[in-house]
């Protein structure tokens, strides 16, 4: 029976992490784990521990999955990444006594540890050829004593560490001659300590001693029974019988300990028992085998006379999930189609996500694809495809149909786009050019050549257009966006190599909003930046994971009309972010938190106070929308509250303490926004009512100042009293608007400018270290 892990489908949600955090929820789709635990890709290996539980170097997915025996998902760890704990492309798995990972951390040059929950502990290795440094290490083993041997591929070699990493010895240098290893990628070690060694490139297998000592050689280039292409696999049960995975001849042989030749399991294709390039393989406690079929995407579990049992993986090819999904676009009506590049065909859905359309396979009939990388539709539904395998781009109706295709010396095209006369531009990748083609097929232009100056490329990836008809391009190599106009001419490029803001390690996708904005998809940095339509950084979001709101390295971006961004990665799956809010509110600039607290003060009784607030979404990159306030009593407005304020802008509002009875008045002023992070928006309020006569000073206090004369029409004199050092002085209205601040001088006296004072009621703020203080003067 042919067992799925759990299968998770097309999972697009709408997610708001950019600089504001936002509510995450499914938008479409079933499952309830978002990377897409139950798809590999490219699996390498697999091995097993004492209790049974299968381990899967998922090896195009930079990450390990953990199954039990009958297949059910425990654990998964690891993402692309250079650092401790991350991973680039790992082809080899083991399991020590204690539940311990090592994996073999294969394009990073390292053997990496992690703890039986995935935790790193360890790594051994660093890039190089002198004694326990390593190069392309393909696979690993335990000797009897559970010390580390590595089939360290690029070096040619064997190398032999102690389990707490120190190198021990190594054997084995370049060559074709009886004892040498070329790109060695399989490894493993029988009940006697023997070594075997698949010696990949030379298309045989070797039997080395515990010392590295030749014993025995099997094999040469062919298809013959004792014949092999691409040895990267061996394994040897409990009888010593020699199983070899035989990558291009697409089967697993079977050798007696002398290395005679006993039979062979599978042929080739897809079905339960052949195979599609198998690499790694193991024996479990069960004498069962279990192979890494790569290009079926599978785990195959077979008896040791080749009796199919069961299998576990899943390729990614239901309607509603993908494999290495590429570009994507969206039409007028708001309908998603995505390049499912691995599963060879083109998938529709509806803006709410059901599933509408598939066409494609995989050849190269003109209604086949081998690849396919780009796409976008016209404004009459027709669908452009850029068939990267076929060297061609492709036309399709609305519903599917072949209409036509474009064949003009392409070399894997990966992009293409419209503009507004539905002239074709197309990113020829390998042959450094973006063409420009007109609705017939005609070419009008050609841009480029291989290069790192303003008007070459170096593997151009992704093609876009503008409102005006300008062209921007992704240079993969040079590390830069770069635009041109209509014409063809160099306008500007943004960025070069690097991880800070404005910078990218790999611009793999770049798109345009409404507004001629640049998205770009940043590959290895696992983020999307946003620049002007000049090239001024804007704002970057994402980071690396495989979680909602993560990227795993992206490949595909677009926009729709209403400005979401739609964002394809390596973890098979399809995101979508929504432009966020970002509130904060203010007075006079000093932040004022959530569920914070503001003191309006104390006023006279029919002296309203007011105050002025900022409602602030600089920080935002989309509208924020606000419901009137709800006030405690005494409190009103007294002036028109925003209902929405536009990304990057800011506007006002002002409460005044207007209650007509003396008294405390403490409370909530609370509103609704969208901004989920802050929804609502709340904090408290206090202020005081009190008689006129108590407004400057309590009745057991001197007044701080004399004020003259007051009424005053030009200037206001303040004298200050013998006890009072005051450090600030603040004038406001009555509305509680801020008319002048003066800082403390040390002098006894202050004269105040006023002539420029709307007649009417002010108060005077004095701050001293120990008290704030109020006095009233009018101006006229």
């Amino acid at each position: 029976m042919k067992s799925k892990l759990l299968q998770c489908f097309l999972c697009i949600c709408l997610l708001a992490c950019y600089p504001a955090q936002a509510q995450y929820y499914l938008k479409w789709g079933v499952g309830s784990l978002f990377n897409q635990q139950a798809q590999l890709t490219l699996p390498g290996s697999v091995a097993t521990d004492k209790e049974g539980n299968i381990y899967i170097a998922d090896t195009g997915n930079h990450r390990i999955q953990k199954l039990s025996s009958t297949g059910q998902l425990i654990l998964t760890f690891g993402m692309f990444g250079f650092q401790d704990g991350q991973m680039n492309r790992p082809q080899d798995i083991l399991v020590d006594k204690e539940g311990n990972i090592f994996v073999s951390d294969t394009d990073n040059d390292r053997i990496q540890k992690f703890s039986a929950d995935g935790q790193f502990l360890m790594k051994i290795g660093t890039r190089g050829a002198d004694d326990g440094q390593l190069n392309i290490p393909r696979a690993i083993a335990f000797d009897a004593e559970g010390n580390i041997l590595v089939a360290d591929s690029f070096n040619n070699r064997v190398q032999k560490f102690s389990t707490s990493g120190a190198f021990m010895m190594a054997f084995g240098n370049s060559g074709t001659a009886t004892e040498t290893l070329y790109r060695p990628t399989a490894i493993t070690v029988d009940t006697e300590g023997n070594i075997y060694v698949g010696d990949t490139g030379n298309h045989r297998v070797h039997k080395h001693s515990a010392s590295g000592n030749l014993l025995m050689q099997i094999g040469s280039l062919g298809s013959g029974n004792t014949e092999f292409k691409s040895t990267v696999g061996v394994a040897v049960d409990a009888e010593g019988i020699i199983y070899v995975s035989d990558n291009g001849n697409h089967c697993i042989k079977k050798f007696s300990p002398l290395g005679s030749f006993i039979g062979k399991i599978g042929t080739f294709g897809s079905s339960e028992g052949q195979f599609y390039s198998p690499q790694n393989l193991v024996i479990d406690a069960d004498s069962s085998i279990l192979i890494a079929d790569t290009y079926n995407q599978r785990i195959q579990k077979l008896t040791l006379d080749g009796q199919f049992l069961e299998s576990f993986g899943d390729n990614g090819s239901t309607d509603y999930q993908f494999q290495n999904p590429m570009e994507v676009a969206v039409d007028k009506e708001g309908n998603v189609y995505v390049a499912d590049s691995y599963n060879h065909r083109i998938l529709k859905y509806s803006s709410t996500g059901q599933f509408l359309l598939k066409f494609g396979s995989k050849g190269a009939g003109p209604d086949q694809f081998f690849n396919p990388s780009g796409i976008t539709v016209d404004e009459a539904g027709n669908i452009y495809v850029a068939d990267s395998g076929n060297d061609r781009i492709s036309k399709f109706s609305p519903t599917g149909q072949y209409l036509t295709q474009i064949l003009d010396g392409f070399s894997y095209p990966v992009s293409v786009a419209l503009d507004k006369e539905n002239n074709i531009y197309v990113a020829d990748r390998n042959n450094h050019f973006i063409k420009k083609y007109n609705a017939s097929g005609n070419r009008l232009m050609a841009i480029g050549s291989k290069g790192s100056a303003d008007e070459q490329f170096n593997m151009p990836v992704s093609v876009a257009l503008d409102s005006k008809g300008n062209i921007y391009v992704a240079d993969f190599y040079n590390q830069q966006i770069k635009k041109f106009d209509a014409a063809g001419n160099f306008l500007l490029k943004v960025g070069r190599y690097g991880r800070e803001n404005g910078q990218f390690q790999y611009a793999v996708s770049v798109a345009l909003d409404n507004e001629d904005h640049i998205f770009v998809a940043d590959e290895h940095n696992n983020r999307v930046q946003k620049f002007s339509d000049s090239g001024e950084f804007l704002y970057a979001f994402g980071s690396p994971g495989t979680a909602p709101g993560e990227f795993n390295q992206p490949s595909g971006i677009t926009l729709d009309a209403a400005g979401q961004v739609y964002v394809t990665d390596a973890s098979h799956r399809l995101q979508v972010f929504t432009p966020a809010p970002a509130i904060a509110v203010k007075f006079e600039n000093t932040p004022i938190a959530l569920d914070g607290t503001y003191a309006f003060g104390t006023t006279p009784q029919g002296t309203d106070l007011s105050k002025e607030f900022t409602i602030d979404n600089t920080a935002g990159i989309g509208k924020l929308i606000l419901s009137s306030p709800s006030l405690p009593a005494g409190y009103s407005l007294a002036t028109d509250f925003p209902g929405e304020i536009a990304a990057g802008a800011t506007a006002t509002f002002s409460i005044k303490l207007s209650a007509e009875t003396v008294g405390q008045y403490n409370g909530e002023v609370s509103f609704a926004t969208n901004d989920p992070a802050k929804n609502p928006f709340q904090f408290k309020v206090s202020g005081e009512i009190v008689s006129p006569l108590e407004v400057p000073y309590p009745e057991d206090k001197a007044p701080p100042a004399l004020l003259y004369p007051n009424p005053a029409t030009t200037h206001l004199n303040v004298l200050f009293a013998d006890h009072v050092r005051w450090q600030q002085v603040r004038v406001y209205t009555s509305m509680g608007k801020t008319v002048l601040v003066r800082k403390g001088n040390g002098k006894d006296t202050l004269l105040l400018p006023v002539a420029s004072f709307a007649p009417g009621l002010y108060l005077l703020e004095i701050i001293t270290e120990k008290e704030t203080r109020r006095l009233k003067f009018l101006v006229r």
